[in-house]
């Protein structure tokens, strides 16, 4: 019954009955259960008769076909293809604009064919020519899965676009396991990518203030102040810094160039693969090229998620709208206290597909109203930091926000205009509304916060979707290097407040949205949030003088190696203070000398210094209770590790080590913990630390063994630094940890990470773009580029049931290690044998 026809049939008894649709499906089905029923055998002949081609000569041609040994299934298979081709031949032709009418005529009457793989490739070709399918037949399409996949894609996205639940079933698997992505976890991970960049601007700074500086002292005849940083100004922007001299240049000298020539010294380059740097902006962290690695362009066009998403989208606003809400919804709903990188995947995802179409030059893109905010982070990011360019648009953007908002208050109020920047709700927002946590489809169709394409404007709604793009975890890592980057270039070297520079308070404003946007979302409460007050007054001035002590140890070790060098005596002629700067520099590449003590020599307890008990009072307060204080002093904290400041980054560690519960430790620190382990793994490898010293105690037992349960490639990286002190070095050095002593902190790694690893055997099995049901080619959905490209993630990757078992496996290699000495090991090592 192939070429089912469409003429009337026969009654039961064999009379002709009445008009008949087409005779597939359940009404073909009934009609020849019907005639068996009534004539038995002989209702063969009847079902033949009413099946027959309605043409007089088509009787005597199947019989002299079946003379020639042609079946009748044959020929009516061939007739049928033969129609079939001159009929797609026809819809070809037809155009979908001029021919609208005649299509959806056709359309109607070859629908019922869409469920026969003979028949279907008409009602599909006529589908795809015409622009919008008519909605009766949308709603039909979108209740049978098995026939929705095999829709050509621009269908599939009408369809989506009728049926917001439909689009939730199929997109919300691929929005779920994008964490899952190797190359975003990885990235997500990576908490010091910009450090290089930072590191490269403070050697800048400093070889342009030395050759900056002046023989003499400063004017009016007093001798230069050892000890004072005055007149160091990095920048013409902004208030103080200095004064000008011929030609507009700054005036910089004394011993505070000598100074900030000692924090020029870049032992951090290996972090990323090698130094980086971002445009030339004076407060930026950058200036010498960009970050080496894979970009973020690669990144998104390897990840086979967003690619998939970017196909749902098409050029469709509504479709696209509906992913970001869903994307707003995942993250606003995640539970727990603390946001981790899990949660954080949603906001990376949200600003990578925003990037992947205007990549494409994709019209949607330029429809979100945050697309020029994802695009000015996503060029620093590229850059490596931010320049004087990137911090006036994103200032500019803010404050057109903000002045849209008071316009639209003026408005409708009838007032006077709301204050800019003023901190309060926003107007006409509900607080307290509750939202069903299941409801991810009415929110995908409701328009959202205003960021998305197509979807409602309210002026400061829009900042709850400019959280969510400022908290992917690449742009918050860049904030936060921006942030060190302006307090060593505006605040240290040009002696100011933190308060009084202009740039700095912005990039504190933005962190500080981004981490309160889900509270905002929450609550339908928006605001553009000042800088929190403690982080502001208490915590930078804090950071500021731990690194003014490094530089005046640096240049005081650099002012003893010129006096007691040949080549200082030599050049005491040429002016000493040129020559201590110099030697200060460390002479290129090479970087300078050890500055203070070892890591190993930092036995004792060793404390962050506070002025007084009130300001230690109000930082420990700000850092229990506020995530932009602990991020900024987290990043200080490695960027103290990358200038090998051993005693200011263990005081840093030890302050952490005091605030920070094991539930926030074991959700938020995942890129800190994993960065910090991986270099610290560095330094065992070589020796320069080792059990016993108060760097150790207070990163590895205080902070990294709450922290393995973040993420399982945060517990990876704890267990190789572990192993790195495990193992004996190739020089053949010893090992430092004792079997015994391996297996104690194993078996806290172990009791401390159950949920991760449940969590990972729970998704190990699964596939969401196995399931994706968009028609698309392998090229279209991108490859595994983004994963397999990264430096070192072949031996990174996870091959355990529980993502970790291949690390532990590892430790069979430590010298002397049995079952006897390391029960908890073998134990581990024996249970899940089956899954390895």
């Amino acid at each position: 019954m192939a070429t089912s026809p469409t003429r009337g049939g026969a009654g039961t008894d064999g009379s002709p009955g009445g008009e008949r649709g087409p005779l597939i499906g359940g009404e073909g089905k009934d009609m020849v259960h019907d005639m068996l029923a009534a004539a038995g055998p002989q209702g063969i002949a009847q079902v033949q008769e009413a099946c027959l081609m309605p043409y007089p000569l088509v009787r005597h041609l199947l019989g002299m076909l079946e003379i020639m040994d042609v079946t009748r299934s044959e020929a009516h298979r061939a007739v049928l293809q033969r129609a079939k081709e001159r009929l797609l031949g026809r819809v070809a032709a037809l155009d979908s604009r001029g021919d609208k009418a005649r299509l959806e005529r056709l359309l109607a009457a070859s629908f019922t064919y869409l469920g026969m793989a003979d028949m279907r490739e008409v009602p599909l070709a006529v589908m795809e020519r015409l622009e919008r399918v008519p909605a009766q037949h949308l709603k039909q399409l979108a209740a049978d899965t098995e026939v929705f996949k095999i829709l050509p894609p621009g269908v599939q996205r009408q369809v989506w676009e009728y049926d917001k639940n439909l689009l939730q079933n199929d997109a919300l698997p691929l929005v779920g396991a994008y964490k899952y992505e190797t190359a975003t976890y990885m990235r997500a991970l990576a908490a010091d990518e910009f450090l290089p960049a930072v590191l490269a601007a403070a050697q800048r700074l400093a070889v342009t203030l030395t050759a900056a500086a002046p023989p003499s002292g400063p004017p009016g005849g007093g001798a230069a102040d050892p000890d004072s940083l005055a007149g160091l100004g990095s920048s013409s922007r902004g208030p103080g810094g200095g004064g000008r001299g011929p030609g507009g240049t700054r005036h910089r000298g004394g011993a505070g160039a000598m100074a900030a020539a000692a924090a020029a010294g870049v032992v951090g380059s290996h972090l990323l693969g090698g130094p980086g740097g971002g445009p030339g902006g004076a407060g930026g962290p950058g200036g010498g090229g960009a970050v080496v690695g894979i970009t973020r362009k690669i990144l998104r066009k390897g990840s086979r998620i967003t690619q998939a998403l970017k196909g749902m989208v098409g050029s469709s606003p509504k479709i696209y709208n509906q992913i970001v809400e869903l994307c707003t919804v995942k993250f606003r709903d995640a539970e727990g206290l603390y946001v981790g990188v899990r949660e954080c995947s949603y906001a990376a995802l949200r600003a990578q597909l925003l990037m992947a179409l205007h990549d494409d030059n994709n019209p949607v893109a330029p429809r979100d109203r945050c697309h020029e905010l994802a695009w000015t982070l996503d060029a620093g990011i590229r850059n490596g930091g931010l320049s004087d360019k990137h911090l006036e648009k994103l200032g500019s953007f803010f404050t057109e926000i903000l002045e849209a908002a008071e316009e639209s208050d003026g408005l409708g109020s009838g007032s006077s205009k709301r204050r800019r920047g003023a901190t309060g709700a926003l107007p006409g927002a509900t607080a307290g509304r509750s939202r069903d946590i299941r409801d991810e489809a009415e929110s995908a169709g409701a328009g959202g916060h205003g960021g998305g394409a197509g979807g409602v404007v309210e002026p400061l709604r829009v900042l709850g979707d400019a959280g969510l793009v400022l908290r992917d975890p690449s742009a918050l890592h860049l904030l936060a290097a921006q942030a060190l980057a302006l307090l060593q270039s505006e605040v240290v070297a040009a002696e100011r407040l933190p308060r009084d520079v202009p740039d700095l308070v912005l990039v504190l404003r933005l962190m500080q949205l981004a981490v309160e946007c889900r509270t905002m979302m929450r609550d339908r409460a928006y605001r553009y949030p000042e800088p929190d007050r403690t982080v502001l007054h208490d915590l930078l001035p804090l950071m500021a003088a731990i690194q003014i002590d490094h530089y005046a140890a640096a240049v005081a070790a650099a002012a003893a190696a010129a006096a007691t060098s040949s080549a200082a005596a030599a050049g005491a002629a040429a002016g000493g203070a040129a020559a201590v700067a110099a030697a200060a520099a460390g002479g290129g590449a090479g970087g300078i000398a050890q500055v203070g003590p070892e890591a190993n020599s930092i036995v004792d307890d060793v404390e962050v210094e506070f002025p007084d008990q009130a300001t230690k009072t109000r930082i420990y307060q700000g850092l229990r209770s506020n995530e932009v204080a602990r991020r900024l002093l987290q990043t200080f904290a490695l960027e103290r590790l990358a200038r090998a400041d051993f005693l200011a980054a263990t005081k840093v560690l030890s302050l952490l080590a005091r605030v920070l519960v094991p539930s926030c430790l074991a959700v938020e620190a995942a890129d800190f913990a994993s960065t910090l382990a991986a270099r610290l793994a560095e330094l065992v490898k070589v020796r320069r630390l080792g059990p016993g010293s108060r760097l150790w105690v207070v990163a590895l037992d205080n902070l990294l063994l709450h922290a393995v349960d973040a993420h399982t490639q945060t517990h990876e990286e704890v267990l190789r630094l572990l192993l790195a002190a495990a193992l004996p070095t190739p020089d053949g050095r010893p090992p430092l940890l004792t079997p015994s002593e391996v297996d104690a902190y194993l078996r806290i790694t172990l009791e401390n990470s159950k949920k991760s690893r449940k969590r990972y055997k729970k998704f190990s099995g699964g596939d969401a773009l196995a399931r994706f049901p968009m028609c698309l080619l392998a090229s279209d959905i991108g490859s595994d580029i983004g994963s397999d490209g990264w430096p070192g993630i072949l031996q990174l990757k996870l091959k355990g049931a529980d993502g970790v078992r291949s690390v532990y496996d590892m430790f069979r290699k430590v010298p002397g290690i049995s079952p006897d000495n390391a029960p908890a090991l073998f134990e581990y090592l024996a249970e899940t044998k089956q899954w390895g």
